[in-house]
């Protein structure tokens, strides 16, 4: 109180809140994110994200507050633009997670479904796209972005590169 210390108490306790928050969440993120058994979101992320986003899309489709937005003419044409590229409408996907990486190319979205993906019905609304194979895996190419089937209800969709490193990754 009178001896002025209170700037070095306070800056203490910051470290040591900041030490406990890395070793407690953060270093579980750390680990999670080198361990690299699938059993993470991050292992799926690009080595170089600095960051992801994850939205649990049927969650927030079928909750109260959304559905004016849901029925409406805007909410309709939303859910069919969506259904146009993957087959899959908000009320079908569990989660999408976005990555974040520092160069534009090396973008990533994971898309995981309640019921699987299908192929034939993904080749239909990407006529253009071509099969490719890299390592043990086969994706789509359509110009320079690549859509790839991890297993049935997961699909990713990134650059060719960055889906090329994923398949190599395993």
């Amino acid at each position: 109180k009178g001896g002025g210390d209170s700037g070095q108490i306070v800056k203490v306790l910051a470290i040591v809140a900041v030490v406990l928050l890395v070793l407690g969440g953060g270093g579980y993120g750390m680990v999670q994110l080198l361990k690299g058994d699938g059993s993470s979101d991050l292992d799926w992320l690009p080595t170089e994200s600095k960051g992801y986003l994850k939205i649990q899309v049927a969650a927030i489709w079928n909750a109260n507050l959304v559905q004016n937005f849901k029925n409406s003419k805007a909410g309709q044409s939303f859910a069919e633009d969506m259904a146009k590229g993957f087959g899959k409408g908000p009320q079908d996907l569990k989660e999408v997670i976005t990555s974040m990486a520092p160069a534009a190319n090396n973008g990533l979205v994971l898309l995981r479904a309640t019921q699987p993906f299908d192929l034939a019905t993904i080749k239909t609304l990407h006529p253009t796209a071509t099969e490719t194979s890299h390592g043990s895996g086969t994706y789509l190419k359509q110009g320079s972005t690549a859509i790839y089937l991890a297993d049935a209800t997961t699909l990713l969709t990134g650059s060719e590169a960055t889906i090329q490193a994923i398949i190599t990754r395993g």
